[in-house]
């Protein structure tokens, strides 16, 4: 671990054009002292010009806050900032450290907040800010729908939006109900747990039906369990993303073709894991619209990643959209050392898919992995 006297010594003699400044308390050991965070930011400051990147990881609330304060506004030219609080243990109400903390930064492009007790700082601006991620951010510092849509507004160059295990408080007030235009954003990814982050899902919804997302390429949905799933889908949570990656463990027919009817815009499909073979089975199926219409699920899909546990459901569905019609033209198989029957790939079965013109495989052999791609 390097004291300030290192640290200094390195950056002042060296010849680097730009570094990386992060500091962090290590579990298990005691935090940073004021003293010692002070001779490192003394160092910083004296070769601020250099300084690209400033990663905060400090289980003191109050030492975060002072390491910043000091930083943004005497550290030029930032592109990424990281403030967390890994260690942060969440103190009784009476007790939360109210502690301002409004930050505002023309330079930086990425922002990363991980569990930061400090609600002020969706007050500040980050006008050139191009992605953001936001995560286990704690209940007593969650914004509301409106100072977390003000904090975006104001982000206009937005093109990639992480929240991870979020929610946001319950003060919804008419004004939050209008459209929340995000033009440049073209990557959402949204991660539910609700036993880590109860009411995720119920307090983000109203304000995702709100965003107006027209360059969205890329949707990614991490579910920690089938019930996140399950409430999701309940929510009727719809975006119009041409590739949708989902992760998770499921093994309700039923509930995963509900998901599968919000994806009427998808061509490239990720099932990330492995699906039981059921929902394999599924890619094939219709569902009825009334006593005698039928609408494929995935009408547009095209390019489908996928860890099968079982050949065979996933050959029989995919036949089953090809015989109507339904043309899938990619096929990506990750394949993993977990399932004895996985010893060799069954060509045989993929090639008798007429519409398939490429097949990926990711195959893991213990720790070696291999990619090679078949033309037809």
């Amino acid at each position: 671990m390097s004291t300030p006297h290192t640290v200094a010594t390195f950056l002042l003699t060296s010849r680097l054009r730009q570094f990386d400044f992060a500091v962090v308390d290590i579990p298990g050991r005691m935090s940073l002292c004021e003293r010692d965070l002070a001779r490192l930011l003394a160092v910083v400051l004296q070769a601020s010009s250099r300084c690209r990147s400033v990663c905060v990881d400090l289980a003191i609330p109050r030492n975060v806050q002072a390491v910043l304060l000091h930083l943004i506004d005497r550290v030029p030219h930032v592109e990424r900032l990281r403030i967390a609080c890994s260690l942060f243990r969440a103190l009784p109400r009476a007790g939360f450290p109210q502690l301002s903390l409004e930050l505002s930064s023309s330079t930086v492009l990425d922002l990363s907040l991980h569990r930061v007790p400090y609600l002020a700082i969706f007050r500040g601006s980050f006008p050139a800010l191009q992605r953001l991620t936001l995560s286990d951010l704690p209940w007593e510092t969650s914004p509301s729908p409106a100072q977390f849509t003000d904090f975006l507004m104001r982000s206009s160059s937005l093109s990639y939006l992480d929240l991870r295990r979020m929610r946001l408080t319950h003060q919804y007030t008419p004004l939050v109900f209008t459209p929340i235009n995000l033009p440049a954003l073209r990557s959402l990814r949204l991660e539910f747990d609700e036993e880590q982050c109860p009411n995720s899902v119920s307090t983000l919804a109203p304000w995702l039906r709100r965003l107006m997302t027209p360059a969205l390429e890329d949707l990614q949905l991490v579910f920690a369990s089938e019930d996140d799933l399950s409430r999701y889908v309940r929510e009727r949570l719809d975006f119009a993303a041409p590739s949708v990656a989902i992760t998770g463990s499921f093994v309700s027919p039923k509930l995963i073709c509900s998901f599968f009817e919000l994806l009427t815009s998808t061509t490239r499909l990720d099932l990330v894991g492995c699906p039981g073979s059921t929902i394999l089975l599924q890619l094939g199926e219709r569902r009825v619209l009334d006593g005698s219409r039928t609408v494929a699920y995935l009408p547009r899909l095209t390019h489908l990643l996928v860890t099968p546990a079982y050949w065979t459901p996933l050959y029989e569905g995919l036949l089953s959209r090809s015989s109507r019609g339904e043309l899938l033209t990619v096929l990506e198989l990750v394949d993993t050392d977990r399932y004895a029957e996985q010893q060799h790939v069954p060509l045989e079965y993929m090639v008798a898919l007429n519409s398939l013109r490429s097949i990926i495989f990711l195959v893991k052999w213990s720790t070696r992995f291999t990619a090679y791609e078949v033309d037809k």
